[in-house]
């Protein structure tokens, strides 16, 4: 894993998850930069996805080893969901043993993710696991 002695992970719109993904859905920065680039770049995409593959937060998700719970609006422009999903979905697809996780959905909510509602979930998840 990235940190060895990491106890947990709380996790809400994550960002840069799903790049390529987000691209095609949002044009709120920091994904509109991205665009505005690429637009007077021509060209300059296989450079840009290669640059950006380094900060892809679904290649961090896959080598995660500590128990996660994660926290996604539905409607977030600023976060696509399908980022969210995919960071959730390939977390800790890469290191040994199979660590907790959860994800909770929020159907009317944006970037909040939740808000308090999650935060609350989030704090009584983690007093559970660390046994209060």
């Amino acid at each position: 894993g990235l940190v060895p002695d990491l106890a947990a992970l709380l996790v809400t719109a994550p960002l840069l998850c799903g790049i390529h993904r987000a691209l095609d859905l949002t044009d709120v920065p920091p994904y509109g930069e991205i665009t505005a680039y690429l637009s007077v770049h021509r060209g300059a995409e296989e450079a840009a996805y290669r640059t950006l593959s380094y900060v892809e937060g679904v290649s961090f998700a896959r080598r995660a080893h500590a128990p996660a719970h994660f926290g996604v609006g539905l409607r977030d422009t600023v976060c696509p969901p399908s980022g969210a999903y995919a960071a959730f979905n390939r977390y800790a697809e890469r290191t040994a043993g199979d660590p907790a996780k959860v994800l909770h959905a929020y159907p009317f909510n944006g970037h909040e993710g939740g808000d308090a509602v999650h935060v609350r979930r989030q704090l009584e998840w983690l007093a559970s696991l660390l046994g209060d």
